[in-house]
Formats: C-alpha cells, sequence, structure tokens
C-alpha cells in the first residue's frame, strides 16, 4: 500500500513537471502575440509584474501574513535579484522576441546552463569534471548551428535579436546562481512577490522617463498580460515547486528540457513558424547538453 502511494505521487510529481514546462513554453508565444499587437517590451513587464504582485500579495495574505514581511538584509538580496536577475531577464528576453522567432529566443534562454558552467570554471567554487565540459560544447555547438543559419537568413536586425536572446541567457544565469546561493532558504512566493515588486518598481521608472506615462490596455490586450503574468508567470512556479517536493529537484530539472519541444511545437501550431532540419539538430543539442548536466548532478 506504502509502495502505491509513493509510486502515485511520484507519477504526479512528473505530471506537475511537465504541466509547468508546458505552461512556461507558452511565455515566449504569448510574449509573440503581445508585441505583435503593438505593445513594447517595457509595457508589457510593468503590467506583468503589476499583475504578478497582487496575485501573490493576495495568495501570502490569506496564506502565512508571516512571509509578507523580510528582514532589511534579504530586502535587498531579492532588490539584487528582481533588478538584474528577473527584471534583466525578462527585458532582454522580450527584446529578443521583437526580431527572432519564439523558438529560437527559447532556445537561447536555455543556454544559461553555458554561463553557469563557465562561472564555476573561472571562480572554481564547484569542482568541474569532463561532463559539465562535454555539455558546455554540446551547448555551444548547437547554438552556433542553429544561429548561423538563421542570421544568414535574417540580417543585421536579426543578430540584435541575439544578442539580446545571449543576454537574457546569461541574466537568467546570474538569476539561477544568486538563487541557489542567498536566496534558497526563503519561502520561494516571498521570494517571488519582492522580485515582482521590484522588477516593477524598475519597470514603472523606465516607462516614465522613455514614454513620459503608463499606457492604457484595451481589455484584449489586457487579457494577453494576464495569461502571460498569472497563467503562464505563476502557475507553473507552483507547478514546478510541487514537482520538486515529489520527485526531488533533479528529475524535475530534466523534465523541464520539454520546455524547448513544446516551445516549437506551440509556435509552429500557433504562429506557424518553421525551423530548418539543421536547426533542429541544433536545438536538439542543447536539449542534450542540459540532460547531460542534470543527469550528471543527479548522480553526483
Amino acid at each position: 500500500m506504502k509502495t502505491l502511494i509513493q509510486s502515485n505521487s511520484k507519477g504526479m510529481g512528473y505530471v506537475y513537471g511537465v504541466v509547468a514546462s508546458a505552461i512556461y513554453a507558452l511565455n515566449s508565444v504569448l510574449g509573440k502575440i503581445i508585441l505583435g499587437e503593438g505593445l513594447e517590451p517595457l509595457e508589457i513587464i510593468f503590467y506583468q509584474y503589476l499583475f504578478s504582485s497582487v496575485f501573490v500579495f493576495i495568495f501570502l495574505f490569506f496564506t502565512d501574513r508571516s512571509q509578507l514581511k523580510l528582514p532589511r538584509k534579504e530586502i535587498g538580496q531579492t532588490a539584487i535579484q528582481g533588478i538584474l536577475g528577473a527584471f534583466g531577464t525578462n527585458f532582454f528576453f522580450f527584446m529578443a522576441l521583437k526580431s527572432l522567432n519564439a523558438g529560437i529566443v527559447s532556445m537561447l534562454l536555455f543556454t544559461n546552463p553555458i554561463f553557469i558552467t563557465l562561472f564555476f570554471a573561472v571562480t572554481g567554487i564547484k569542482k568541474l569534471d569532463k561532463a559539465n565540459y562535454v555539455s558546455l560544447l554540446l551547448a555551444m555547438v548547437g547554438t552556433v548551428l542553429v544561429l548561423n543559419l538563421f542570421s544568414l537568413k535574417s540580417g543585421a536586425f536579426a543578430a540584435e535579436g541575439i544578442v539580446f536572446g545571449m543576454l537574457s541567457a546569461l541574466t537568467y544565469a546570474f538569476y539561477n546562481i544568486y538563487a541557489d546561493f542567498k536566496l534558497a532558504r526563503l519561502n520561494h512566493f516571498t521570494v517571488l512577490l519582492y522580485t515582482s515588486l521590484f522588477g516593477l518598481a524598475v519597470a514603472l521608472m523606465s516607462l516614465l522617463v522613455v514614454n513620459g506615462g503608463i499606457p492604457l490596455l484595451s481589455l484584449e490586450l489586457m487579457k494577453y498580460v494576464f495569461l502571460i503574468s498569472v497563467v503562464a508567470g505563476i502557475l507553473p512556479v507552483i507547478c514546478f515547486y510541487k514537482s520538486v517536493a515529489m520527485i526531488g529537484s533533479e528529475r524535475t530539472s530534466i523534465v523541464a528540457t520539454l520546455e524547448i519541444p513544446l516551445t516549437l511545437v506551440a509556435a509552429f501550431f500557433i504562429l506557424q513558424e518553421h525551423m530548418t532540419i539543421n536547426q533542429l539538430m541544433g536545438v536538439l543539442l542543447v536539449v542534450l547538453a542540459a540532460l547531460l548536466l542534470h543527469y550528471k548532478d543527479s548522480k553526483s
């Protein structure tokens, strides 16, 4: 009986992991749709953080109000994470989406393990072995394979998108490293609330400087922004942590590699985006690199 319950729990853990990856995959597609409606990245980010902050605040207020308060030191740490990690990743991500396909941008974001591996290789904080360097090589070859073919067809404007895409991977790598070293012991929803609030503050100040005000959205656009804020921004976080609790972080991380192929499928059916065979092979190399890293971590 106990074995059956454990088996069902593990099964649900994988289900939560797949659901999280599937919803995360919608971020690129929804972002592309919203940008196509004329919104600028800063405008999307402002409303995204506004909805997220309100939703998470209400959730904590009715579940555990003690998590709404943080000591001054932790507030400073969440400020760094919210501005450099969260806001930086979102801004560069949406800037990349302006000129690149959703599938390409998703793949670029997924190259963040390259920067994480390079960080540990340079600093020596963690000892790296052959698996790390093989993964790094696979991810780099896969990225070059995809981007060379893509840039040849799209010219200089696509090159600008590639730079923004790589910057989003760099800031996301920082987001993960900083969370691991500084924020791991804090409540995840508390971190999400404070990082969203600091991201909201930066987005607000940027909008006031650039546009002189905050644009009002139509009901149609508000629907899309709500989806990308709450449905694609918060629900997968909940599913992700449920998955980690049931099957462990290493297995959840492996399941998370489904995000790239799911993004490609969603982009194909919703946005009619296409990739060449060689580009798909490049994406496969990036996924294999991530799988190898997660397998090595699980063995450790």
